[in-house]
Formats: C-alpha cells, sequence, structure tokens
C-alpha cells in the first residue's frame, strides 16, 4: 500500500462482557486492501465494568 490515507471497518459477530470477536476491512480509495477474520478483541482490565 502506497502513501495516503486508509480507513478500517470493524464488524463485531460475537460480544460478552471481556471479549469480542470480529472481522476487520482496511480500505482506502481503490478497494479493500486487507481483511482479517475472526479477530479476537480483550477488554483491557483497567476498562473493566466494577462488580
Amino acid at each position: 500500500m502506497g502513501a495516503g490515507e486508509a480507513r478500517g471497518v470493524v464488524t463485531a459477530r460475537e460480544i460478552d462482557n471481556i471479549h469480542a470477536l470480529c472481522d476487520v476491512v482496511v480500505l482506502d480509495d481503490d478497494a479493500a486492501r486487507i481483511e482479517l477474520i475472526g479477530v479476537e478483541l480483550v477488554r483491557r482490565p483497567d476498562w473493566m465494568p466494577p462488580p
């Protein structure tokens, strides 16, 4: 990918209190450049809700 702007689109497939299973697509002006399928995002401990 050359110099320029790109944007990411994250689509959640499954969500619970700590994890999210997502698909991520990185797009530029021409097309989708990267697709990451089944990315697991984990909430940082300092963002946890109080018990």
